[in-house]
């Protein structure tokens, strides 16, 4: 959930080398990560929906959907 307000910043345990940021105004970037070219950090902040980053060399990527009023158990962030 990105509307929790608060920092926080996590990597996923099959890849510990990206590192992911959420904001408390609830975005949420890559931060770090080990591929050549950083264009997964240099995307910046992800806040609306429909907006996404992807790390090819590592094969990660983020995708902000809306789970809006009618889903509320719905997640409002994809990693892949």
């Amino acid at each position: 959930d990105l509307s929790k307000g608060v920092s926080q910043t996590f990597s996923l345990e099959q890849l510990p080398e990206v590192v992911f940021t959420v904001y408390p105004d609830g975005s949420i970037a890559f931060v770090e990560s080990d591929c050549p070219d950083k264009i997964c950090i240099d995307a910046g902040r992800l806040r609306r929906a429909g907006q996404f980053a992807a790390c090819l060399p590592n094969q990660v990527y983020i995708k902000i959907v809306s789970s809006g009023p009618e889903n509320p158990d719905e997640p409002d962030l994809i990693i892949g």
